[in-house]
């Protein structure tokens, strides 16, 4: 079966549609993002002072738009976010990770998980850190996800030489694939980092990324949308528990959802342009 036809197949609900926004689900190309819950400690997190203080994130009405994984071209990750692959994989995931893709119903935990991560993250990247998200499908009340919480740490500026032996100093081990550290978002080339946690830790992806950066917003958007839209999370989440089960394969999971994202955040484009949608 063609690839096309195997998105379109699984990207459907039960009266055989699409309703994400109504896009024809056979072209896309993407990465997941994702961020903060409601709740008070599932927020993005922001240094205002001396001290991390939550912010909630934007109020989003419901709205009906079409696509997901704007980070343009973002490709396979590591975790739930993603682009267009920068590089080829090589050692992703570590051999103490999971490497078998197992979707499951959304966790009420997930944003406390989240909470206490940023925390550990704000205590070692102190003022290096411009905000903290909860990013990812975890982010998403409501929505089924992998059980790997995704981080997003807002930086002025990628420095490995500062920020790589920060992260390690509590156990964080950086992913060295070429494709963790180059995506390709809104045509540019981003630079980041992606983190595994320690051996044996909460299974999560730490990214850092550039806080003006594409790539950033692309994350952000991803997690607005689908709050916002209900019959695109339940679609989104449908699709990802039946690839899951075709293709559990953690690489082939991937490149599969990748043409999906695309599409997804192809809606969540048009969202965010009928709302005025912004970073926060």
């Amino acid at each position: 079966m063609a690839g096309s036809t195997v998105i379109r197949n699984f990207f459907q609900d039960a009266s055989g549609s699409s309703p994400i926004g109504g896009v024809a689900v056979a072209h896309a190309g993407g990465f997941e993002a994702s961020s903060g819950d409601s709740h008070d400690r599932s927020h993005a997190w922001q240094r205002t002072s001396s001290h991390s203080q939550p912010f909630p994130p934007p109020t989003v009405p419901t709205a009906n738009p079409a696509n997901l994984s704007g980070q343009s071209t973002h490709g396979v990750r590591g975790s739930d976010v993603e682009e267009r692959i920068v590089g080829s994989v090589t050692t992703m995931p570590f051999a103490d990770e999971r490497n078998r893709v197992v979707v499951v119903a959304y966790r009420p935990e997930w944003p406390e998980e989240f909470a206490d991560l940023a925390e550990l993250l704000w205590g070692a990247a102190g003022e290096l850190a411009v905000a903290i998200d909860h990013i990812g499908s975890t982010s998403v009340p409501g929505l089924a996800a992998k059980d790997c919480i995704d981080v997003q740490v807002r930086v002025r500026s990628i420095d490995e030489s500062r920020q790589i032996p920060l992260l390690e100093g509590i156990g964080f081990r950086c992913r060295p694939e070429q494709w963790n550290r180059v995506e390709v978002s809104g045509g540019k080339r981003c630079s980041k980092l992606v983190f595994a946690p320690p051996a044996g830790a909460r299974s999560c992806n730490v990214h850092l990324r550039e806080a003006a950066g594409s790539n950033t917003r692309y994350a952000l958007l991803f997690r607005d949308f689908l709050r916002a839209d209900e019959p695109a999370r339940r679609a989104w989440g449908a699709f990802k528990q039946r690839l899951a089960l075709s293709a559990p394969d953690l690489m082939d999971y991937g490149q599969i959802k990748a043409p999906a994202t695309e599409v997804l955040m192809a809606a969540a484009e048009r969202w965010a342009n009928h709302e005025g949608w912004s970073v926060g």
